[in-house]
């Protein structure tokens, strides 16, 4: 049963952007200080996937004590834009909580969470940074812009029950950006990188770049573009599966799919008696239901212009 929108408070007036096929992805991006999800809803479509919903939440209005206790939309809040300003904990923890109860929300609407990019654009990308190395459930990706890690004198103990201490973290960051310096950025990398695995951490920095983005970073060629693509490719179910490993032939493959190629072979070439499925992920390369491949060795996949994964089912 899908869950009700309304027990998820950020969810309620969120701006979402489906997908034109089934959702199997989901890319949950937070704005920064005063801004609202409909600022980065349109970017989000330049980076649009058919098969990724892309969720836009809203931040609460809160007085912010950075700009005179004015009330404005803000994920918690600010009291000083550097490494040594004091931080709303409970706040940022708070908001955190709320972030991860999007991810639980469509997890049991069938978006699992190793299917979630979870991003944000300066006090955005600080409380995905938060979120991520704080949740327990592992994400396909994390994406920060102009931003930095919140509360980072309680790391690395307080990501000791992370599940995201090997996921892809990219990083943009302008390097005229006056209002989170680039060396803040920078900082923020070398702490992530005693975190989570060093080489899961990109940093990219962008000459004349100021507090915003451009197209380098948030369109489908840009970085956060290619990251989507690769963390949450096309997914599919499988179409057969067969628990007694039974031969279903490439062209019996090939019908039930002209995109995506599923195949039954026992094992890869081996005898025992678990399924192996080899999912292709579609790329640029249509199939159709008269095209073969030489070999059910991964070299003939890969030789296909496919990538391939391999999930085994007992």
């Amino acid at each position: 049963m899908c869950g009700n929108n309304m027990s998820v408070p950020l969810l309620a007036e969120a701006v979402t952007v489906s997908g034109t096929e089934k959702e199997t992805a989901a890319v949950i991006f937070l704005h920064g200080l005063g801004d609202t999800g409909h600022g980065w809803a349109d970017t989000m479509t330049s980076i649009r996937l058919p098969y990724v919903k892309y969720i836009c939440p809203h931040a609460p209005r809160i007085p912010v004590t950075l700009n005179m206790k004015m009330n404005m939309p803000s994920w918690f809040d600010l009291m000083g834009l550097s490494p040594e300003s004091p931080e709303d904990e409970a706040g940022i923890k708070r908001a955190a909580e709320n972030i991860k109860a999007i991810i639980d929300h469509e997890a049991k609407n069938g978006i699992p969470p190793h299917r979630v990019l979870l991003g944000g654009f300066s006090q955005g990308g600080a409380l995905s940074l938060y979120t991520a190395l704080t949740c327990q459930q592992q994400l396909a990706g994390v994406v920060g812009l102009s931003c930095w890690l919140p509360l980072h004198k309680t790391f690395p103990q307080a990501a000791s029950g992370s599940g995201n201490k090997d996921t892809p973290i990219l990083q943009c960051h302008g390097e005229m950006d006056p209002m989170i310096p680039v060396q803040f950025g920078s900082m923020t990398a070398e702490k992530l990188k005693t975190i989570v695995s060093p080489q899961k951490i990109t940093f990219r920095t962008y000459p004349g770049l100021m507090h915003s983005s451009c197209p380098e970073v948030g369109s489908v060629e840009g970085e956060a573009g290619y990251l989507v693509t690769r963390v949450i490719p096309r997914y599919l179910l499988p179409l057969r599966m067969c628990p007694y490993s039974v031969d279903l032939g490439y062209s019996d493959c090939l019908q039930a799919c002209t995109k995506l190629l599923y195949c039954t072979r026992k094992c890869v070439e081996t005898h025992c008696t678990r399924s192996l499925v080899a999912v292709g992920i579609f790329r640029s390369v249509h199939f159709d239901s008269t095209q073969q491949l030489d070999s059910p060795s991964m070299t003939g996949f890969k030789n296909a212009g496919l990538d391939f994964y391999l999930s085994l089912w007992l």
